[in-house]
């Protein structure tokens, strides 16, 4: 699907909002982990992505529909479909005449048509459709995380999503202490009497050496740290940051991580160091991009031991 322009919504009260829709959430103009993000490379790319902001694929991603299958399965119900064949005739090639083979994106008045085939026709306002596919990762993931007879049910994840007090898609908003910059935060799942906040994190490998590069090249540490000090200012302390991680290929394993307190600790000072730039760029209406100057730029350690990794091979050829 498209992208289409995000509305801008009013900033909520500082607190808790347990039912805020998620496109109210986004349309905050607020401090995030996301925002900080874009800070972190170049504030110029927050400053764009605030004056043109665009909504997530119309909330039909694979991703949302895995937070929902998860966290909320009466919603999931509500809101997804698994999509029919397309209905469509192709027009040309050794096949002309025959039906669309592939899966329906767009229920429209002449029922299921796919992206190219459903160019033109009227949209049913139903369900969000999900491809054959992203149905099966749904349902896969589903299973491993809530279904006890599941070949490769993950019992920890099961314990932390079935707690009584578990709260989803969970709104905080707040007024940075130091900056005086509104703040937001949406918690997959927060547990007061296990004191955890938990993240589901789809992903194409959940093993513990790979999942541990993607804590650091996404900036879910980060996340962490900002997530958990929003708690603090709110006056409801967290003492657990957990990654659910879903892969999103059979057989849709699942992996539990508890992310170390010093690293929440580095993820918060990062997030502090973000939110002063960030607090600047809004008062001064200066947004920086890249350096304007010249870098020296080499290569990563992983980098380096890849190369002498590979030159001792061809050496060995010789």
């Amino acid at each position: 699907m498209s992208q289409t322009p995000l509305i801008t919504w009013p900033l909520v009260e500082p607190g808790f909002h347990p039912s805020l829709p998620m496109e109210h959430y986004l349309g905050m103009p607020a401090a995030s982990n996301s925002r900080l993000g874009q800070v972190a490379i170049a504030p110029a790319k927050l400053k764009e992505e605030m004056d043109n902001p665009q909504a997530a694929k119309d909330w039909g991603n694979l991703g949302t529909a895995i937070h929902s299958v998860v966290l909320e399965p009466d919603d999931f119900a509500a809101r997804y479909v698994r999509a029919g064949r397309c209905s469509g005739e192709l027009k040309s090639g050794a096949n002309k005449g025959k039906q669309c083979t592939h899966d329906g994106k767009l229920f429209t008045t002449e029922g299921w048509r796919c992206g190219t085939h459903g160019k033109g026709l009227e949209e049913m306002p139903n369900k969000t459709a999900l491809t054959g596919g992203e149905w099966r990762t749904c349902m896969g993931i589903r299973d491993n995380c809530l279904a006890v007879d599941s070949q490769h049910f993950q019992p920890k994840a099961h314990a932390i999503l079935a707690a009584a007090d578990l709260q989803a898609e969970l709104t905080g908003r707040w007024d940075d202490p130091v900056t005086g910059q509104p703040a937001k935060l949406r918690g997959d799942g927060v547990s007061d009497y296990l004191g955890t906040v938990a993240d589901i994190k789809s992903t194409r490998d959940a093993s513990p050496d790979v999942f541990t590069k993607t804590i650091f090249a996404l900036g879910y540490y980060r996340g962490a740290g900002f997530y958990h000090d929003g708690f603090d200012v709110l006056g409801r302390p967290m003492k657990h940051h957990i990654y659910i991680a879903v892969e999103k290929e059979p057989p849709y394993l699942v992996a539990v991580y508890r992310l170390l307190d010093d690293v929440v600790q580095e993820g918060l000072r990062e997030a502090r160091e973000l939110m002063q730039i960030y607090d600047r760029c809004v008062r001064e209406d200066h947004w920086p991009g890249y350096p304007q100057r010249i870098i020296d730029i080499g290569l990563t350690a992983w980098a380096w031991k890849q190369l002498a990794g590979a030159q001792a091979m061809q050496r060995a050829l010789l």
